[in-house]
Formats: C-alpha cells, structure tokens, sequence
C-alpha cells in the first residue's frame, strides 16, 4: 500500500495568506501546525514513511523538504518536483511511474491519492 501526497497547486485560494509561491498546504491553519506536516502525521497513522510519496512543484520543492525532515528520513527520499506544473492527473501518473519504478512495487499495489492541504477531523475516524 502507497500514498501519493499532491503538494502542488497555484497559491490562488486563499490570497492573500497563500500565495503563487506559498500555497495554503504550508500555511498554519489548524492548531499551529502546516497542514502538509497534519497530513503526513495522519498518514504515518497507516502508511510506513517509505510508502508516502509526495509530489510538488519546483517553487514548494524547499517547503516540501522541510516539512519531510520533520518525519523519518525515508519520506525526503521520496519528493518528486514536477519542472512544469500539469495538473492532478499527470501528477498521480507520474507519482505512480515512481511507485513502479523507484520503489519496485508489483503493479497490483494499491495506490491511496491524498491532498496536502485538507483538514480532517477526527482523525481516528479517518484512520479506520
């Protein structure tokens, strides 16, 4: 079992506090905490950090980084920066390409998409 953790987007939604090279993922909206660092927590919850991969832009790439060396080293192994922005669709391929690739998983894995910027609760509920 893979996640695939999409930490994209264009900054636009919640203007001004995000911004085209600070998108809300990094903001501290709930509890003082970015919301990409609450989604590897919920994550972590299930996934082994080997198993999580996260796709970004070349502008949040930094932002990325930090956020995973807040977490086991394996999860920074696993940081794909997009050169060109291509929406969800190309995003989940190529973190998928990895997932093959890279991380020499059979092609019946199962592969879980996840936002970098949602807020759910409660998370225990989200787990089960």
């Amino acid at each position: 079992m893979k996640g695939i953790v999409l930490a994209g987007g264009s900054g636009t939604r919640l203007w001004p506090l995000s911004r085209k090279k600070y998108s809300k993922q990094f903001l501290k909206l709930v509890e003082g905490t970015p919301l990409l660092d609450s989604t590897y927590k919920r994550l972590l919850k299930f996934f082994s950090p080997q198993d999580i991969i996260t796709i970004t832009n070349k502008d949040y790439y930094f932002y990325v980084k930090d956020s995973c060396a807040k977490f086991p080293p394996q999860m920074s192994e696993n940081i794909i920066s997009e050169p060109i922005s291509k929406n969800t669709a190309p995003a989940i391929a190529l973190g998928t390409k990895f997932i093959l690739d890279k991380l020499k998983a059979n092609p019946d894995e199962t592969v879980f998409v996840f936002s970098s910027d949602h807020i759910i609760k409660p998370v225990d509920k989200f787990v089960k």
